[in-house]
């Protein structure tokens, strides 16, 4: 089972502020759409939450964005029920860096598994929820594959973004790094034969 504290330890390393000189850790900063957040929660998409943990000082707010996530992404998602902490971790950190809840995240987990699943069974419904099916299947599927097949689809979901806006072209370095921090990329190097 998955912990919680653990996922947003992971997400958190990328939506704090480390530039001292910006502030400390939960100041404000804007995002690559110039929307103002506090470690990750968007001004624009969740204005009363953002509101909230504004109005507290700046040593105050770690434990409130904590609980947003919490009770926003972690809870409803049942992210809990996957074995794999490293895929929770991604998982959760993809709806945070996306900024728009677990249906986008979960869907890329969804495909992801169907592009491994067995020949014969069936493919998951890209419902965007992680029911039981979604469970089942993704616990199945060894970690470092659904790690590595997850990892290259929300790569692809961060190129389309891109592509859709280029704008966004700036951030898709720092997007690909997010998604594949600690992934190692298994390959198999065959030298030709000596005579």
């Amino acid at each position: 089972m998955a912990i919680f504290l653990y996922a947003h330890q992971f997400s958190q390393g990328f939506e704090i502020n480390k530039n001292p000189a910006l502030g400390g850790p939960y100041a404000v900063k804007t995002d690559n759409k110039g929307v103002e957040c506090i470690g990750g929660v968007s001004k624009k998409l969740f204005p009363i939450d953002f509101a909230r943990i504004a109005a507290l000082p700046e040593n105050e707010r770690g434990a409130e964005i904590r609980d947003f996530y919490l009770y926003q992404l972690w809870v409803p998602s049942n992210l809990k029920e996957l074995n794999s902490q490293s895929l929770a971790n991604r998982v959760f950190d993809g709806a945070v860096s996306l900024g728009i809840g677990m249906q986008m995240p979960v869907i890329i987990l969804q495909w992801a598994f169907n592009l491994l699943r067995p020949f014969g069974s069936r493919p998951l419904a890209m419902s965007g929820s992680i029911d039981l099916d979604t469970i089942a299947a993704v616990n199945s599927v060894s970690e470092d594959k659904m790690l590595m097949s997850y990892s290259v689809e929300r790569i692809r979901r961060y190129r389309r973004m891109a592509e859709k806006n280029k704008d966004d072209y700036r951030f898709l370095d720092l997007w690909i790094s997010r998604a594949m921090d600690g992934i190692t990329i298994p390959c198999k190097i065959v030298l030709p034969k000596r005579s």
